[in-house]
C-alpha cells in the first residue's frame, strides 16, 4: 500500500515539475530544532513560542493547552502596505485529534475582529476564513472540509485580484491539492491585531463569531510549514504543492522536494 501511494506521489511530481512556483515573502519551516524562535527563512518576520510547544523532525508539536507562537506586527503581512487585492496562505499540518468537542484549535491566524484571517480545526472541518469588516464592509466567507486526526493536510487560502468591494469569486480555499470553494470577497486592508500560529494571539473571527480574546483557542498537533505569498497563486502552483500524499499521513515526497530547494 505504501509502496503504491509512493509511486503516486512520484508521478504527481514529475507531472507538476515544470511548474514555477514564486518564492513566497514569509516562510516558516519549522526547522529550527531548538529554541524558542521560529525563524523566517527570508529573515524578516521571526516568531517567538510561548508555552509547552516540543520541536521534532522538521516540524513545531503543540499540546492544545498552551502552546503558540508568537509573531509582531510585519509590513509583508498585515501593517503598512494594504491594502492587498491578493494573497496566499499555505498551512502544512497534523491535527492528533480533530473531533475535540468545542475546541477550535488555530493553525494560523492574523488581524483582529474587524480584519484579519484563519486556519483553524473544529468538530472535524478544517477551515479557512477571511474577512474585512471596515471600509466597504465584507462580513466574511468561513468555508471547511473535512480533516482527519494523525493525518497531513495541506490548507491554503487564496485572495485574487480583490478590489474595494465585495465581489464573487474574489476567496478561495483550497485543502490537500483541490479548490473546496471559491467564494465573494474583496480587498484586505492593514490589520493591527498581531499574529499567531497554533492559538489565537490577539482577537480572531471565527464561523460562529466566536473569536474576541487572547492567548486562547490552542491547537494539538505538528505544523510542518506556513508559507505567505502577496500574489495569488495559480492553480496548478496550489495542485502541485499542496497534494497530500502517503496513507500514514506524511507529506513526505513532494514536502521533501520542496524543502530541499531551501
Amino acid at each position: 500500500m505504501y509502496a503504491s501511494a509512493f509511486i503516486f506521489a512520484c508521478v504527481a511530481l514529475g507531472v507538476h515539475a515544470s511548474v514555477s512556483l514564486p518564492d513566497p515573502d514569509v516562510e516558516w519551516l519549522f526547522e529550527d530544532g531548538s529554541g524558542d524562535t521560529v525563524a523566517d527563512t527570508f529573515g524578516a518576520t521571526d516568531g517567538t513560542i510561548v508555552g509547552s510547544a516540543t520541536w521534532a523532525d522538521g516540524s513545531l508539536v503543540f499540546d492544545g493547552a498552551t502552546a503558540g507562537v508568537k509573531f509582531p506586527d510585519s509590513d509583508l503581512i498585515n501593517v503598512t502596505n494594504g491594502p492587498w487585492q491578493n494573497r496566499t496562505v499555505i498551512a502544512i499540518f497534523t491535527p492528533a485529534d480533530v473531533g475535540i468537542p468545542g475546541q477550535k484549535q488555530v493553525v494560523f491566524e492574523e488581524g483582529g475582529r474587524t480584519r484579519g484571517a484563519v486556519i483553524y480545526v473544529f468538530e472535524g472541518m478544517a477551515y479557512a476564513g477571511m474577512w474585512n469588516r471596515a471600509e466597504y464592509n465584507w462580513n466574511g466567507e468561513w468555508p471547511s472540509a473535512a480533516a482527519s486526526s494523525n493525518t497531513a493536510h495541506a490548507v491554503a487560502f487564496v485572495l485574487r485580484d480583490a478590489i474595494d468591494a465585495v465581489e464573487p469569486g474574489r476567496y478561495e480555499m483550497w485543502m490537500d491539492g483541490r479548490m473546496v470553494a471559491s467564494l465573494p470577497g474583496g480587498e484586505f486592508y492593514n490589520h493591527g491585531d498581531d499574529t499567531g500560529v497554533g492559538h489565537t494571539n490577539q482577537n480572531v473571527v471565527f464561523h460562529d463569531d466566536d473569536g474576541s480574546g487572547t492567548d486562547r483557542d490552542y491547537y494539538s498537533g505538528s505544523i510542518e510549514s506556513i508559507r505567505l505569498w502577496n500574489v495569488a497563486l495559480l492553480p496548478e502552483h496550489l495542485e502541485a504543492e499542496a497534494t497530500a500524499v502517503e496513507p500514514r499521513g506524511k507529506l513526505s515526497v513532494r514536502w521533501a522536494a520542496i524543502k530541499a530547494r531551501r
